[in-house]
């Protein structure tokens, strides 16, 4: 913890000179903590591996932060669990300039190769070419976002979210609109690129209402279709459910082995990018071994 806190103060003194944003990750047990940094405003959220849900971090935990920021410029909030370190200027504004941000999302790694990742990124930078972008893999089993509600909390007035689709920013009609109001009362712009920039007008309004629903409209009838042919396919005989599995238990026998909790000395992440296993397969399955051996 005190690697952490030491980073954000070592960041909170450059911050009024920093124009660039700055992410950095730090893995304590099964929290991944993210601390984000750009002009005048610091970022810190915690996400736990294991429940993949947010950790609240306005605890007595961490009031060293508080302690140590002990200057009248600085404003500690916290939002959805997150802290929110904003330094004004000696106006008492926030002198931030404006950043571009993309948001890229895919609901599976199969994703077809036209709305994958990487296509979302080159759209977007083809489009704004100094944006700084964040990527997203959602299954669509949890409601958390991680990095997307991470980002939401990052965006600032005059800063703009851009998106290739509207169905990236949002599953349902009513969550899109709270979502776009929202971006809308902080100031912040919604381009997305193949509708054009949003509108904070009635008419600007009912257009997005349209919009999504009719997004709704189209990913439940595919949902439909696609339990339909599930259903047919169970008929079938020899059928499998899920995907064939993509590692060998050698493979991930070396892999766990490798990790500092199980007597190595590499974190999750460090494995993860060495071997191009994911991070999530290789806690899920360090879990799952580990309940076998209890039993």
């Amino acid at each position: 913890m005190d690697e952490i806190i030491n980073y954000v103060l070592e960041q909170y003194k450059i911050i009024e000179t920093q124009e660039k944003v700055i992410s950095k990750n730090f893995e304590i047990n099964d929290i991944e903590y993210t601390v984000i940094s750009r002009q005048n405003y610091i970022s810190i959220s915690a996400l736990n591996n294991k429940t993949d849900r947010f950790v609240k971090l306005d605890t007595k935990k961490y009031s060293r932060f508080r302690e140590e920021l002990k200057d009248e410029r600085v404003t500690i909030t916290t939002k959805k669990g997150s802290i929110l370190i904003t330094l004004a200027d000696i106006n008492g504004v926030n002198s931030i300039k404006s950043i571009i941000y993309g948001y890229c999302r895919v609901s599976s790694k199969g994703q077809l190769d036209n709305n994958s990742l990487d296509q979302q990124q080159e759209e977007i930078l083809s489009k704004y070419s100094s944006a700084t972008i964040y990527k997203e893999q959602f299954t669509g089993t949890t409601t958390d976002r991680p990095i997307f509600n991470n980002l939401i909390s990052l965006l600032k007035e005059n800063d703009t979210l851009v998106v290739t689709k509207l169905d990236r920013l949002a599953r349902n009609t009513e969550e899109g609109i709270h979502l776009v109001q929202e971006l809308f009362d902080k100031g912040v712009s919604v381009h997305v690129l193949n509708v054009g920039l949003l509108e904070n007008t009635t008419m600007g309004k009912f257009f997005l209402t349209t919009l999504l629903a009719v997004a709704e409209m189209e990913r439940n009838t595919i949902i439909e279709r696609t339990q339909l042919g599930k259903a047919i396919a169970k008929q079938k005989e020899g059928f499998k459910e899920g995907r064939p599995k993509k590692y060998t238990v050698k493979q991930l026998d070396n892999a766990l082995s490798m990790l500092n909790i199980n007597g190595g000395d590499k974190s999750y992440i460090e494995v993860a990018e060495l071997l191009g296993i994911s991070k999530s397969t290789l806690i899920r399955e360090n879990n799952k071994r580990k309940v076998k051996d209890l039993n």
